[in-house]
């Protein structure tokens, strides 16, 4: 292993390569910073061009601006409240409030920083298990993906800002909307009224462009703000440095957030909008400050950062050796091994290990480049907070309605979009959680199909899966560790405060008897 380490690590200075992954960089960030194209559209659009290419140069190709996509996605999530891909979901919960108090030069160096930082830890953890891993993964099956997909629908209870009964309500709105389509079973269609648009469903990135995207631009239209930033923008150079200060004095929040990643980075079907939930949730799990999270808090920017950055390296895993797809662009990233002549399957970690470790130090070194250019574009990325609102209104909304148009080629997915954004100003209004009405239309239709199956092949046995039991020990045990610990901590005061009552009144009585004649 330590040989075919080495030898693929020497494959990645060939200047063909290096060449390939700085383009792949630059034109990766430019896809997750625009809303609507994203990783898949990256892929599917690169992907032609590997054929004259050697492995190890077409790999850093797609790769390199793959790793790239995260962070220019959470680029556009801090400046413009839209993320530019759907595994940034979370990061604009605090990172666009922050922007607004002026600091996003401080939230993009944070955002850089934890999305390299937590790239290299998913990196390391991957060159420990790859021996082991494979195991792991043919373990995991429909009822595994359910119990997921419950934990994830469980954070809305507590993600939520402010009633939690509306975000309970907001969440089931969403796992109402999943249901429009196509039954996943019988083939039926449901709730379509007839359209042809609706019977594949409400398309995700259509309604984050619309309740987060196309919502901000309304919003901040009707607040007559001359800008997103409501103070002056700092200093771009000193901000970036701070955000950078941030990461490094929330450490044990990036080791916990990028375990987290790499742990669930692997399991084929856990995408990354559901790793950046549920590392925000963590996060404000365990805060002491949990409750502030959502107004302009920098961890609830290196939380989802580094998670989504270390679950990357893992997602390489079943799809090398099982052939897997871990990710949806893990499906279109197949596509390049069959194109070159590669086999994907066990072979890939025994004959073929110099070329799987290729990828892995790829990903450690396009991190890196990632995290540079960042810090290097940082000062004028901030300058999009001070652009004045009518000019910022425009070109967002440009980019909104054709990057919904790109996902579809229809005009009725700029229709939805505009909808989805009409919603997310009155739910803004009123208090309703944006962030639980989209968790619960993303895992929806996954716990519906896996539940299905689950079900009709093992019957409410499957609840007895030992992995099933595990997952959802796990979540009951993160949902209620901190209310426990909260009221333990009240009990064991008032314990405290009565043991203490009671030696007072004791030693009032003895001076009492002490002094009696």
């Amino acid at each position: 292993m330590l040989h075919a380490a080495w030898l693929g690590f020497m494959s990645l200075w060939a200047p063909m390569s290096i060449a390939m992954m700085v383009i792949g960089v630059v034109v990766g960030f430019v896809f997750g910073a625009t809303p609507g194209l994203g990783g898949n559209m990256y892929l599917a659009v690169l992907l032609p061009f590997v054929y004259k290419l050697s492995p190890p140069a077409a790999f850093a190709l797609l790769l390199g601006g793959h790793s790239a996509i995260t962070f220019g996605g959470a680029a556009s999530a801090i400046l413009i409240n839209t993320p530019g891909t759907g595994d940034c979901i979370s990061t604009t919960w605090d990172g666009y409030p922050l922007s607004q108090q002026g600091h996003a030069g401080r939230a993009i160096g944070a955002a850089s920083t934890a999305s390299a930082l937590g790239g290299l830890f998913g990196v390391a953890v991957l060159i420990v298990v790859i021996p082991l891993v494979s195991r792991i993964i043919s373990a995991f099956g429909p009822p595994e993906m359910l119990s997921m997909a419950l934990v994830g629908i469980a954070m809305v209870g507590f993600i939520s800002q402010g009633s939690l009964s509306k975000g309970l309500i907001a969440g089931g709105l969403g796992l109402l909307l999943s249901f429009i389509g196509t039954d996943p079973i019988t083939g039926e269609t449901r709730f379509t009224f007839g359209s042809l648009f609706l019977q594949d469903g409400l398309d995700f990135a259509v309604a984050i462009i619309g309740l987060f995207g196309i919502a901000g631009v309304l919003d901040l239209l009707i607040s007559g703000r001359k800008s997103v930033a409501e103070t002056d923008v700092p200093s771009s150079g000193d901000s970036t440095l701070s955000g950078i200060g941030d990461v490094l004095r929330n450490w044990r929040l990036l080791l916990q957030s990028s375990s987290l990643g790499a742990l669930l980075g692997p399991i084929p079907g856990v995408g990354g909008s559901i790793t950046n939930v549920m590392a925000y949730a963590l996060a404000q799990r365990t805060s002491k400050v949990g409750h502030l999270f959502g107004t302009g808090r920098i961890e609830g920017v290196i939380a989802p950062q580094s998670a989504d950055n270390s679950k990357e390296a893992g997602a390489i895993i079943p799809t090398v050796a099982l052939g897997i797809p871990g990710s949806s662009a893990m499906a279109i990233f197949l596509g390049a091994f069959y194109i070159l002549g590669l086999q994907p399957g066990p072979q890939m970690l025994t004959t073929h290990a110099d070329i799987t470790f290729s990828l892995v130090w790829i990903l450690a070194v396009a991190n890196v480049l990632t995290g540079i250019l960042a810090l290097a574009a940082g000062g004028q990325l901030v300058r999009i907070t001070r652009m004045r609102t009518a000019y910022l209104a425009t070109v967002v909304l440009v980019i909104a309605f054709v990057g919904a148009y790109s996902l579809t080629n229809s005009f009725d997915s700029v229709i939805a979009a505009l909808a989805f954004g009409v919603v997310g100003v009155v739910m803004k209004r009123y208090g309703f959680s944006r962030p639980a009405l989209l968790i619960g239309l993303l895992l929806g239709s996954t716990a519906e199909t896996n539940f299905m199956v689950s079900y009709h092949v093992w019957g409410l046995a499957f609840l007895l899966r030992p992995i099933t039991v595990i997952i959802l020990l796990a979540g009951i045990a993160g949902l209620t560790y901190p209310t426990l610990k909260s009221a333990g901590g009240r009990l064991v005061g008032a314990a405290r405060r009565s043991l203490g009552a009671t030696r007072a009144v004791g030693a009032t009585e003895g001076s009492d008897d002490g002094g009696s004649p």
